[in-house]
């Protein structure tokens, strides 16, 4: 947990501190602990269209604020702008936790914000859980930002993205543009208020220090407004696989915990071997050329790579004794392996082989899954690899 309870909230380094959750497939939401977006790879639902590549940026986040009348209102979001910061919520924010899911909490005024985000697994599909904690009520407004883009580019204001938008079935779908892929959302409570705009400017200070364009445009196309009583929640899905959005917030989130809890290994009661199985289980994911496991190189912005596959492997599949993945993951890359070499990266048009050092690796974790029998091995070999 990171929490500003002695200490003064400072949005530099409040934005230095960064989460990402994934779906095992390739996409993954992510940003600062306080919301506030500070590279292109930010994003609360980024989708992997050709799992696990493709990566598209549909939804960079959600404004929020506490409503009390015209005149008076909390913004809990943060964004940074050439030269300024606004709203500046993060002068709101109370902590930070990833046990077992991301949630911030915020408190303004006496009034109290639990945030939590999920994925769910397999899907493209982002919810966030908005709860009031506290003991009065008040007016919540959240306004989801939307773009389309691959993920290594930036957004701009542009005609051609027009947004459409239908209604229907009870749900939301989104068009960014025609032709686009559609984005499906649905909320659980509250008002829908139609309100288009660019919101523009935002500046994402990862990308000033690597010396990168570093300002985005997103569109809003509504704000919802839901009065919240103490204890109760409203939800936002977004989601590219158009039935999630009529599923039960609150089950998927059941089922996210339930997957989480099984990935810890019981037979340790080593916090940092827990942490560490669940992080690492994030990078791996399913292959759809392949229909088979891949492992991802590194996030945001790697995919699947022979050798850092074959190097990480041994601790995330292997030395765990998930002996099915492992083999899956061999197969995926024998599969696409020519001239006796392991692929460095998945080919679209011609394979990619200008490594050597992937294959050897490969038969050194082949050799190690074939020696790894029982399923006890594993606890051994995780306390090596995390000396």
């Amino acid at each position: 947990m990171f929490t500003t309870k002695n200490m003064q909230p400072d949005f530099d380094e409040l934005t230095s501190r960064e989460w990402i959750v994934t779906n095992g497939i390739g996409g993954y939401a992510s940003s600062s602990i306080i919301g506030a977006n500070t590279r292109r790879y930010h994003g609360l639902l980024v989708a992997s269209l050709n799992p696990p590549t493709e990566r598209t940026v549909l939804v960079s986040k959600v404004e929020e604020c506490i409503v009390f009348n015209r005149d008076c209102a909390f913004g809990l979001s943060s964004n940074q702008y050439p030269g300024a910061i606004h709203p500046q919520g993060f002068q709101y924010f109370k902590f930070f936790e990833r046990k077992p899911l991301p949630r911030m909490k915020f408190e303004a005024q006496g009034n109290n914000l639990l945030k939590t985000v999920f994925m769910v697994q397999g899907s493209n599909t982002t919810v966030v859980e908005y709860e009031n904690t506290g003991e009065t009520t008040f007016k919540l407004r959240l306004t989801p930002l939307f773009v389309y883009r691959d993920y290594h580019s930036l957004s701009k204001e542009d005609p051609f993205f027009d947004y459409w938008l239908k209604r229907e079935n009870g749900y939301y779908t989104l068009y960014a543009h025609f032709g686009a892929s559609p984005l499906y959302f649905n909320f659980t409570a509250g008002e829908f208020i139609e309100n288009r705009y660019w919101h523009k400017n935002l500046e994402y200070a990862r990308e000033t220090e690597r010396g990168l364009d570093n300002r985005e445009d997103c569109f809003a196309v509504a704000s919802i407004d839901v009065v919240l009583k103490p204890g109760a929640r409203v939800h936002l899905l977004f989601s590219t696989d158009e039935k999630m959005v009529e599923q039960n917030p609150d089950t998927l989130k059941e089922q996210a915990i339930q997957r989480l809890e099984s990935i810890s290994p019981k037979e340790t009661d080593d916090p940092f071997l827990r942490d560490l199985m669940l992080a690492g289980e994030q990078f791996i994911v399913h292959r759809k050329s392949t229909d088979g496991y891949s492992l991802i190189a590194g996030y945001h912005w790697f995919t699947d790579w022979g050798r850092d596959t074959m190097i990480a492997m041994r601790g995330l599949t292997i030395a765990t004794g998930r002996q099915d993945i492992s083999k899956s993951i061999l197969s995926t890359f024998s599969a696409m392996s020519t001239r006796e070499c392991c692929p460095t990266v998945f080919p679209t048009a011609t394979n990619n082989l200008n490594t050597t050092r992937s294959t050897p690796r490969f038969g050194f974790s082949s050799r190690c899954m074939n020696t790894t029998r029982n399923s006890r091995t594993w606890v051994l070999s995780a306390n090596i690899l995390t000396r």
